[in-house]
């Protein structure tokens, strides 16, 4: 074998080896770039008047669960439901970035004791103060930000559903979108929050987990 042949080999071996790891960077980065929702803080408070939530992160500007990806855009969405009685009015007063809201929430059609509202803003410290006024009574709470353990909920979906993504990948990128979003127990005395974490495809099919926000554990899972 002369000195020319070697050198190409070589060379031809270190392109592979580049070209392997790039294949792996990407495999990697592309399913983040599928993340159509993700909920980046959580913040909650709880007594015998209201059960208050605000969320901070970023959603589709033209939000459909249809399997693509469209552009993003920031998101602060407040939830309080009601513990004890019915309301006419339910206004939220918080402050972002030194702007005061003073935001009228809308009423659920669903559940008339469970009111919402969005703006397009982030929650840019690590502690929110907000004030409820319900008719003509003002509710003040320090909410407490949702603490996260340091697994990331897209690793704990790789891991899971390694078959069910590269059945997603069509050896550039995935063909699917995901949602990542951070939800309290159904249990009214449980404060736990869990990842729930889903992937849509383009065919309208889905799977997804739960997993606990802070140990990384799967508590559910749908293939």
């Amino acid at each position: 074998m002369n000195k020319k042949t070697k050198i190409f080999l070589v060379c031809s071996l270190v392109c592979i080896l580049i070209g392997g790891f790039a294949g792996c960077k990407n495999l990697n980065t592309t399913l983040e770039d599928t993340v159509s929702e993700i909920h980046e803080k959580v913040f909650f408070a709880c007594d015998d008047n209201f059960f208050v939530q605000v969320t901070s992160g970023q959603i589709e500007k033209d939000y459909a669960l249809d399997g693509y990806k469209n552009d993003l855009q920031n998101f602060v969405s407040i939830k309080v439901v009601a513990k004890q009685k019915d309301f006419d009015g339910v206004c939220a007063d918080f402050c972002l970035q030194n702007k005061k809201y003073s935001q009228q929430l809308t009423s659920s059609p669903v559940d008339s004791r469970t009111w919402t509202a969005m703006v397009d803003d982030v929650v840019a410290d690590e502690s929110l103060a907000l004030s409820v006024i319900a008719d003509d009574n003002k509710f003040d709470y320090q909410l407490n930000r949702v603490q996260v353990g340091d697994t990331k909920p897209i690793d704990i979906l790789k891991q899971a559903f390694e078959i069910e993504l590269m059945d997603c990948f069509d050896g550039k990128s995935f063909l699917c979108e995901t949602t990542i979003r951070l939800v309290k127990s159904p249990d009214d005395n449980d404060d736990r929050y869990f990842w729930y974490v889903v992937v849509y495809k383009p065919d309208k099919n889905f799977f997804g987990l739960m997993a606990d926000c802070v140990t990384g554990e799967i508590v559910a899972k749908k293939s």
